[in-house]
């Protein structure tokens, strides 16, 4: 997994648990499947937390990123809220991304089914699909020191970046060959700095501002940026 991918680059969200106020087990068994579902995507850095705000990590989250060394976790970004309502057949969840310096919601997604019992695995992986649509992971070629021109295959998910998003600029250089092959033995990836969106373009560039170069880096036709 590249650098940038990590664990602990990743964007950092304080999973709260989601309030119930007739709470049974699959009320229960659906917050557990969605924060294994957002854990297993690799997509953000989950930070499990009681409504007490006592911080909990459980041993899924040690056992599948930290199998050595110590747990490497950053300051949560912002946090995951929700509630959930039921009836006998029936359930409806809504979760709100809120940030946690502004307080301002990123985004807010809800599904419901009323075959609560045949569906809850399906319903879990709507709703963590609707985040992470909320959330595009894009990665592009860094131009003219404050631009970013995502992959093509990225172009689509434009539309959902939003401004201020945090941006990891990167440069990925291939290592020595083997004097057999003649094959690359991989590629080192190098953390330059970060940056956040600033402005985005209708032909889907994203005009960013640096916040951060790390001493000795520079912007050049080898860099590139990526959605935290």
């Amino acid at each position: 997994m590249p650098c940038v991918r990590q664990l602990k680059y990743r964007y950092a969200i304080a999973f709260y648990d989601l309030d119930n106020y007739f709470s049974n087990d699959a009320s229960l068994t659906f917050q557990h499947l969605l924060f294994k579902n957002l854990i297993q995507k690799k997509r953000f850095q989950i930070i499990l937390r009681n409504n007490s705000d006592k911080t909990i990590l459980e041993q899924y989250l040690f056992q599948e990123h930290h199998q050595s060394g110590p747990l490497d976790i950053s300051p949560p970004q912002a946090m995951l809220k929700g509630i959930i309502y039921e009836s006998d057949n029936e359930i409806e969840v809504v979760i709100r991304l809120v940030d946690i310096q502004t307080s301002k919601v990123l985004t807010q997604c809800d599904m419901f089914t009323a075959d609560k019992k045949n569906q809850l695995i399906e319903k879990v992986k709507e709703l963590s699909d609707k985040l992470h649509a909320a959330f595009p992971l894009i990665d592009g070629i860094i131009q003219q020191e404050n631009e970013l021109v995502p992959d093509t295959d990225h172009l689509s998910h434009i539309e959902n970046v939003a401004l201020n998003s945090i941006l990891i600029m990167y440069q990925t250089e291939k290592m020595r060959k083997n004097s057999i092959t003649g094959k690359p033995f991989g590629a080192e990836t190098t953390i330059s700095g970060y940056a956040h969106v600033h402005e985005i373009c209708d032909d889907g560039r994203l005009i960013f501002k640096i916040d951060d170069l790390k001493q000795g880096c520079q912007i050049n036709t080898n860099s590139r940026g990526i959605m935290q």
